[in-house]
Order: structure tokens, then C-alpha cells, then sequence
């Protein structure tokens, strides 16, 4: 084994790369070490290998390695080598990752190389199998949420396959990942959705839907809040606090929760009080033998309102502010009202 000496280490690339929309991958292609071993916490991560290995092979069998008798796995000068043929090493990012592969390739003329290799992670993602020659390939893995990667390679000795194997590796190409999640509040029903979609799609009420998303550092994408008929949209908060309007830009630099209010429409009033987008509505929540009164807003409603309780109702209309507090208008009713029990009276109610 080659004595190799530590480098300084600096920053790992990052490039520009396209997953569901541009963010940026981190890949680690050790150029910027120079014959060494590598070190815990390599841009950000931590190597090690499993009970499987060579006993104190701990900061032996991953190294750095440019020796001509082995093929370059890809771009770089340097490259990783398992130089013990361990059957399973692995390392470790310090938060989770979409983690998207890496470029293996097997030494040249050596009876012990890998034949086939594949990534395992911590929780149970799996990629093909990759087939080894001295030509450099890319495996892909497409894990996410990944803490650690193990590095599983197999061989045949003597016609018997077996665990291990010694190979080159290059490139591991990851991203960092973060969390958003938006709640939905209020007394009415809409939804929040995506631009591009594929993100968020939350539904409103109940809450149901994809309402939370884990994606790539410096992915983005824009919130739209669709609130439905009956409905108005009030606005966001948490996260989310500084968007007005319907729409609302988020970024993925770090896990975020925000929340959106929609609220009925407060077309109806009764005791409470509470609001409702029609006299349907408002009428089918009043109990039996009840005396109410009904207020509403100085809007045309477009609905056939059957009193089929016995109730005595006031029924109120012409309120042009939000607060029913005056009366300047006419409240316009395009449909028939049919009165089958209780009675009603009216006050500033068009009947069309």
C-alpha cells in the first residue's frame, strides 16, 4: 500500500444541476487532495467502515490514491481507492441528503477487483447493481433523505462469489435537503398549491393532500392559495409571513413551516356570531323553535332558499360593510323562497 500523505482541503464543488428544478450538487471529487488519506468530516462527511471490515483497517482502506495501475473512476487525478477490498464501507453526512450516486470503476489486471458493486443507506434504499470494468460508470443511487451510504462490492476467488472486492471511486454527487411543511386554517375551504406542481398540493377542509415536501437546498418554487367559492383567502403566516397576496415565493435554504388562513365568505350573519356565503347555509344551522335573525350583506345571491323549519326568522339585508354595522343598500335573492314551516320577515330584501 502507497504512503499517503494529507492535503489541505478546501471547499467541495459545487455545480449547477438539474433534479425537479435547478439547485445546486455538492461533488466530491478529492482534487483538492494530494496523495492522503481521507479525513473525518471531508467536506462534510464522516468515513468509516462497518464490523465487516478489516479489524484497524479504520484509516487504511479508504484512501487517495493517482498510481497509474488503477483506473481513474473519472475526472480526477485523485480518487478513492479500497485498497483492503473491505466488503462494506460506507460514509456519513452530518444532515440528510438527496443523494444521487457516484463513479466507480475496477483496478486493472488485479484478481481480487470488484466485479459488481451497489449503494445501500441507512434507510434501506437500494440501488441497482452496477457491473465493474476498467472503464469509469456512473451509479446511479436517487436516495433521499440518506444519512449514510454504504459502499457494497462483490468478486469471485477461486469461482465463489463473495462480499468485497477492490475498486476505484469518484465523483459522489449529493445534495443537501431540507424540509417545508404549510398548514391550513379557517372557517372555510380551498386549497395551496404549487408552481411548478410536484410540491405542495394541500386541500382545505379537512387538510389533505401533499402538504409538506422535502427537496434539495436552493430549490424553489412558488405557493398559489386557491380559496373556493364560499370563500376568501385571509393570508400566510410563519415562515411565510412576509408574502402578500395569493401567491408566495419559497426557498429551500433551510426547514420551514408557514400556515394559510381561509375563511368564508362573510356574506350571512347570525348570533355568535358566526358567518356563512348563503342563507342555506345559515339557515340550515339555526335549531328548531328558535326566534333569529338573519343579517346580510348588500350582494346578489343566486340560490332557492326553502324554509322547511319551525323557526321565526328576521331576515335582514342591505349591510354594506364588513362589520354589519350600515345599511345604505339592497340585498338582491335571483331564486324562489318557499316558506313550508315557521315564518319569516323581511327588510331590505329583493326578491328576483
Amino acid at each position: 500500500m502507497i504512503k499517503l500523505i494529507i492535503a489541505d482541503v478546501v471547499i467541495a464543488l459545487l455545480i449547477l444541476f438539474n433534479c425537479i428544478g435547478p439547485v445546486y450538487a455538492t461533488i466530491i471529487n478529492f482534487d483538492d487532495l494530494n496523495q492522503g488519506l481521507v479525513p473525518n468530516s471531508y467536506a462534510g462527511l464522516t468515513w468509516g467502515i462497518s464490523i465487516l471490515s478489516r479489524p484497524y483497517a479504520d484509516f487504511t482502506s479508504f484512501s487517495v490514491s493517482n498510481n497509474t495501475g488503477y483506473s481513474t473512476p473519472h475526472s480526477s487525478p485523485n480518487f478513492i481507492l479500497n485498497g483492503y477490498g473491505v466488503p462494506d464501507l460506507w460514509f456519513e453526512f452530518p444532515s440528510p441528503v438527496s443523494f444521487n450516486g457516484a463513479w466507480f470503476a475496477a483496478p486493472k489486471n488485479n484478481s481480487f477487483a470488484a466485479q459488481k458493486i451497489r449503494f445501500v443507506d441507512d434507510l434501506e434504499q437500494t440501488s441497482n447493481w452496477l457491473e465493474l470494468t476498467d472503464t469509469p460508470q456512473y451509479l446511479a443511487a436517487n436516495f433521499s433523505g440518506s444519512r449514510k451510504i454504504y459502499v457494497q462490492p462483490t468478486t469471485v476467488i477461486t469461482g465463489i462469489q463473495t462480499n468485497g472486492g477492490w475498486y476505484t471511486m469518484d465523483d459522489i454527487q449529493y445534495e443537501f435537503i431540507t424540509t417545508f411543511s404549510i398548514t391550513l386554517t379557517g372557517t372555510g375551504s380551498g386549497a395551496v398549491n404549487s408552481v411548478p406542481s410536484g410540491y405542495i398540493a394541500c386541500t382545505y377542509s379537512p387538510q389533505t393532500g401533499t402538504c409538506a415536501t422535502t427537496q434539495p437546498v436552493n430549490t424553489s418554487y412558488t405557493l398559489f392559495a386557491s380559496p373556493s367559492n364560499d370563500s376568501q383567502f385571509i393570508g400566510w403566516r410563519g415562515a411565510c409571513s412576509a408574502c402578500s397576496g395569493l401567491s408566495c415565493d419559497v426557498a429551500h435554504d433551510s426547514d420551514k413551516s408557514c400556515s394559510a388562513t381561509i375563511n368564508i365568505l362573510p356574506l350571512v350573519r347570525i348570533a355568535g356570531p358566526t358567518f356563512y356565503a348563503s342563507v342555506t347555509k345559515a339557515y340550515a344551522k339555526l335549531p328548531e323553535g328558535d326566534s333569529a335573525t338573519m343579517q346580510t350583506q348588500a350582494v346578489e345571491f343566486t340560490e332557492d332558499v326553502d324554509l322547511n323549519s319551525d323557526i321565526t326568522l328576521t331576515l335582514i339585508g342591505g349591510y354594506d360593510d364588513p362589520n354589519f354595522s350600515t345599511r345604505n343598500g339592497y340585498t338582491i335573492l335571483h331564486g324562489a323562497m318557499t316558506i313550508k314551516r315557521g315564518s319569516v320577515i323581511v327588510d331590505r330584501i329583493i326578491l328576483r
